[in-house]
């Protein structure tokens, strides 16, 4: 299948991630961050873009940041979504952990369409931009701690299946041997 087929490209990016977690040792980068969007959602895709440039400026390993259904609705994102017991509503959005084997995760909804654009979020800031500014801080010291619990957008989730590792290595089984 072509790379530009969203369920190709998106289960190819669920392996290279889960590899990427795997052979990380102990993170020297204090977050993971998800993004799950559409393809419509241009606000989303934008933000994403700004957290791939801080990430690559602090050398963060591909494992941190990893972006689904940018080209389509895919079976990883519907997946993804269902595993971590996300409504279709509540995409586009960001979801952050500090760590592949944590049982909880952050999620901060964003804008659908190009909607926060339009409303001046990308060059004036909002909850995203805190976020980001926060793992900027985090990432130049020696303390891996973020204080994400101020950011008031925020909503801590849990992760019904176990950890997400586990999440993901089930995930991909499942969707590798639907060939």
């Amino acid at each position: 299948m072509a790379s530009s087929d969203p369920d190709s490209h998106d289960l190819d990016k669920l392996a290279r991630w889960r590899q990427g977690l795997a052979d990380a040792g102990t993170p020297d980068f204090p977050v993971y961050a998800v993004f799950l969007v559409g393809p419509e959602d241009t606000f989303a895709h934008d933000v994403f873009r700004e957290f791939r440039s801080s990430f690559e400026t602090r050398k963060a390993p591909y494992e941190h940041l990893v972006i689904f259904g940018q080209h389509g609705t895919s079976k990883t994102l519907d997946g993804l979504r269902g595993r971590l017991s996300l409504s279709p509503e509540e995409i586009p959005l960001l979801a952050l952990t500090s760590s592949p084997l944590a049982v909880t995760f952050y999620t901060l909804p964003l804008p659908a369409g190009s909607a926060g654009d339009e409303a001046g979020c990308l060059s004036d800031g909002g909850p995203w931009r805190d976020i980001l500014g926060q793992i900027e801080a985090a990432s130049g010291s020696s303390k891996i701690v973020l204080d994400l619990e101020r950011i008031a957008e925020l909503n801590l989730r849990a992760i019904r299946e176990g950890p997400l590792e586990s999440v993901i290595n089930k995930l991909l089984l499942r969707l590798s041997h639907r060939g």
